[in-house]
């Protein structure tokens, strides 16, 4: 990738190039919020998340994005022989994201956290995986003053709402595609294992188990 962004800035260079991240919005060709959306629509009020959630990675909404190619076009001077970062002025966890979708839709959902390396096949992986990812937008803003022009709740609103009344085919191309395979029965067993380990506990070194205790479970 690096070499194919350099190749075109040596044969054009006053061309403006953009980085996009993973685009969110209506007719997206792996659209990753059907993994929560299918799930909430089957019934189901649990989500099984590799490690709370927690992770964050850059996401762009469609409209926002294409608002980041004309500020561009808009300002060639400045523009010119520049390299991009793009992406939602603010981003959300993978456990908020899931949050939001299910508020649209009138829900409830409970986060259920499995180890990153025992989630598989947790569906939320494939919102972002278990690290943080967030691009640089710093040149964007200051330079072509880019400003979301959809606010990002309203952003995946919107996505939420498309993909209710054009929900792709059950086991088609975009679910093989997604590598998701809404298997409920394993999804219980994964969840079960959750409440297993919240019981026995998994940290190895003594600590207080509960707020404002000062002395830890053997008294030290």
């Amino acid at each position: 990738m690096v070499a194919t962004e350099q190749s075109v800035m040596d044969a054009h260079p006053t061309a403006a190039m953009f980085r996009y991240p993973y685009v969110c919005g209506p007719h997206q060709l792996v659209p990753r919020e059907w993994c929560v959306i299918r799930r909430i629509l089957d019934g189901r009020r649990q989500m099984v998340v590799p490690d709370g959630g927690f992770a964050l990675v850059t996401h762009g909404y469609a409209a926002n994005l294409a608002h980041a190619v004309l500020l561009a076009v808009d300002q060639p001077d400045a523009s010119a022989g520049q390299i991009y970062n793009c992406g939602d002025d603010r981003q959300l966890t993978v456990a908020q994201i899931i949050e939001r979708i299910a508020h649209t839709l009138g829900q409830k959902i409970e986060i259920v956290s499995v180890p990153s390396e025992r989630a598989f096949p947790s569906p939320a992986l494939v919102l972002g995986g278990t690290h943080h990812t967030l691009l640089d937008l710093t040149r964007i803003r200051a330079q072509l003053g880019y400003r979301d022009v959809v606010p990002l709740e309203e952003a995946l609103a919107r996505t939420t709402r498309w993909y209710v009344e054009n929900p792709p085919e059950p086991g088609g191309s975009i679910e093989r595609q997604l590598n998701d395979r809404f298997d409920y029965p394993v999804e219980g067993e994964l969840k079960s294992l959750a409440e297993t380990t919240r019981r026995i506990g998994h940290h190895p070194c003594p600590h207080p188990t509960v707020p404002g205790q000062a002395r830890d479970q053997h008294d030290r």
